[in-house]
């Protein structure tokens, strides 16, 4: 599309499409620009032990605000990154996500000025104002955001909602406020609905309510006599009140163990969002951990290698280890690329004779995204004009594109992937392909380059070998991940070595090539070597 007039309003994505999680997006007009949300992507199998990735937002001048529509990781996880490199840009968040964010910002001893927002509120900037849209998900206080500008002469309206599901029956929260973004909407020409992809590949096309996990989970508390082990998503506060409802319904004990589900059931204990009677909850200091009423609500639910679920089905754990009259319930689904972790875990509870279940066996766990009717709800309710797919995978984001005709009848559909960048001009709108970045990598305290990632994958493929070469040309040989040298391959390193002429530097690299090939006639491939030349 041709361009007609000076941009209105420039989206543009740091991450959150082409992949579940990393969600950061820029909103630009001639006198305010925004950040949405600022989360971290969780590494895949091949990634070595990093911790996790953030979005390259290394070109990105200081924004007047961030703007946090929900405490999941994906959206708040890169927030330390954040404040470190824009300590003065106020914050605005939910109740439950400012906890999350504070406790963060604690543990890195940093501070930020944090303002809260709720379902009713409007945060005003010169060119656009954004109301919230209370949303049902799976985690409190989680909003859609509606952009809507303050120059009475332009009438576009924008409704982001990356994570969402339409729950009317939900015991916890109010449903998806449909009436409140029908009334703020109505007035606009030009309706851009940007919305989640996640579950557009599903063949459930309504979400399960939380309401209708609590008959099989009720009657699994009744007839199971003796231990159960339950897994969810530390954050999914909602489900975790409705075991700790059936719990002391059938006169169970109840562990909240590790870390992260203790966090983030005090939090929402604090809040008045999680309410027990303080006589339910045990530690597993205190408890006998063989005793039959009770039920551990353990975090790991993706198989993480150092999740209390992890250690206590591998034997590890300091408290709990698994027999054979305990029941172990996943209230979860792995998330796409956790498929491994998830079965290794499942395989290991069946061989200590125990018993699992999982979401294919009962009705045990309703996801937090939309099915394509709660899509198509939204759509009736929103009437967009335009539709752009994001919170997905790049095949997931062109699958919802293509469904536009059946969810949002006579609207459009594009689809944008990270840096590319949604223009709104007064009559027209066109999306600019942008230079793609690969997001950070993040391993302890800092970023990790990628040639280091790529080393660390030719080390474990192949192993390594380690020279050190003097200018007297006394040398050490070591190795890692290889077998032990037979005395033959041995003789010809040393000769190898010996042979060697020119400078230290010269040398180096003869022996380092040499050796390489002297080991693909041995083993059959080429370790990594590693020459250290000492002295001049």
């Amino acid at each position: 599309m041709a361009r007609k007039s000076k941009p209105l309003l420039e989206v543009r994505p740091f991450g959150g499409l082409k992949q579940i999680g990393s969600n950061m997006v820029q909103f630009k007009t001639a006198n305010t620009h925004i950040i949405l949300d600022c989360g971290i992507l969780f590494p895949d199998d091949d990634s070595f032990d990093i911790n996790y990735l953030i979005p390259d937002y290394s070109d990105l001048e200081e924004p007047e605000a961030l703007i946090i529509s929900h405490g999941h990781e994906d959206h708040i996880g890169a927030i330390v990154h954040f404040v470190t490199r824009f300590p003065k840009v106020p914050i605005h968040a939910p109740p439950f996500a400012i906890e999350l964010i504070r406790l963060k910002l604690k543990e890195e001893a940093l501070g930020a000025k944090i303002i809260s927002y709720g379902p009713n509120d409007k945060i005003e900037f010169k060119d656009f104002i954004i109301h919230p849209i209370a949303v049902n998900h799976s985690i409190p206080d989680t909003y859609g955001l509606f952009f809507k500008p303050t120059n009475p002469k332009e009438h576009w309206g924008l409704f982001y909602v990356s994570d969402f599901k339409v729950d009317f029956n939900s015991p916890y929260e109010p449903p998806f406020d449909f009436t409140r973004l029908s009334k703020l909407s109505r007035d606009c020409e030009l309706r851009f609905l940007l919305a989640d992809s996640t579950n557009i590949l599903s063949k459930k096309l309504k979400t399960t309510s939380e309401a209708d996990l609590i008959p099989e989970l009720g009657a699994i508390f009744e007839s199971h006599k003796d231990r159960i082990f339950i897994t969810t998503f530390a954050s999914n506060i909602h489900r975790i009140q409705t075991i700790i409802s059936l719990a002391e319904k059938t006169k169970k004990k109840v562990v909240l163990y590790g870390r992260s589900m203790k966090n983030y059931s005090e939090i929402a204990h604090r809040m008045g969002i999680l309410n027990f009677d303080p006589k339910t909850l045990r530690d597993a200091e205190s408890i006998e951990p063989h005793r039959k009423d009770i039920v551990v609500i353990a975090s790991g639910c993706q198989g993480d290698f150092r999740s209390a679920m992890n250690r206590i089905v591998n034997g590890s754990d300091r408290f709990f280890s698994l027999r054979k009259s305990d029941l172990v319930i996943f209230s979860s689904k792995a998330i796409p690329g956790n498929e491994k972790s998830v079965n290794s875990l499942i395989n290991g509870i069946y061989e200590l004779g125990a018993e699992a279940i999982t979401d294919s066996d009962a009705l045990i766990h309703a996801s937090g995204h939309p099915g394509k009717e709660d899509l198509k709800m939204l759509c009736d309710a929103y009437k967009p004009h335009v539709l752009i797919p994001i919170h997905g995978e790049s095949s997931f984001l062109n699958r919802h594109a293509d469904a536009v005709d059946g969810l949002c009848p006579g609207a459009e559909s594009a689809v944008m992937y990270n840096f590319d960048t949604l223009t709104l001009f007064k009559d027209d709108w066109e999306i600019i392909i942008g230079n793609q970045k690969p997001p950070l990598m993040i391993q302890g305290k800092g970023i990790i380059p990628r040639s280091a990632i790529s080393q660390r994958r030719k080390i474990a493929q192949a192993g390594a070998v380690f020279i050190s070469l003097s200018n007297k040309k006394t040398v050490e040989v070591s190795s890692t991940g290889l077998p032990d040298f037979p005395e033959e391959l041995q003789k010809k390193l040393d000769r190898l070595i010996l042979d060697s002429k020119g400078s230290l530097s010269q040398m180096a690299e003869e022996i380092r090539v040499g050796a390489r090939r002297l080991f693909q006639a041995e083993f059959g491939y080429r370790p990594v070597v590693f020459v250290h030349t000492l002295g001049k």
